[in-house]
């Protein structure tokens, strides 16, 4: 499990991310846990989990979206999960009746 500064992350998420990753990573900071909702101290070992959303519009086009979430290493370990799910045009979403 790779670590940026003190968040450990999947390797997977290099795949996506590229040279990019270390730098996406040093940024997905947040100031209270996703788990426990406790404060996050600067030198910690924390945790980043990421939720990806593929997507392929008519024209073919490749859309990736990435949801992240900073959390205490004891609360929870890192991951990454990939979900395909039909294309939205950009500004549109759900409500939450569907």
């Amino acid at each position: 499990m790779p670590v940026t500064r003190n968040v450990a992350w999947d390797e997977r998420l290099e795949s996506f991310k590229g040279r990019d990753t270390a730098r996406y990573v040093a940024t997905a900071a947040a100031t209270a846990c996703a788990v426990c909702g406790g404060l996050l101290q600067a030198n910690e070992p924390l945790s980043l989990s990421v939720d990806i959303t593929e997507s392929t519009a008519p024209d073919g086009t490749e859309y990736v979206t990435f949801r992240d979430y900073v959390c205490h290493r004891h609360c929870s370990t890192s991951g990454l999960t990939i979900h395909k799910a039909p294309w939205r045009p950009p500004g549109l979403s759900l409500s939450p009746h569907g």
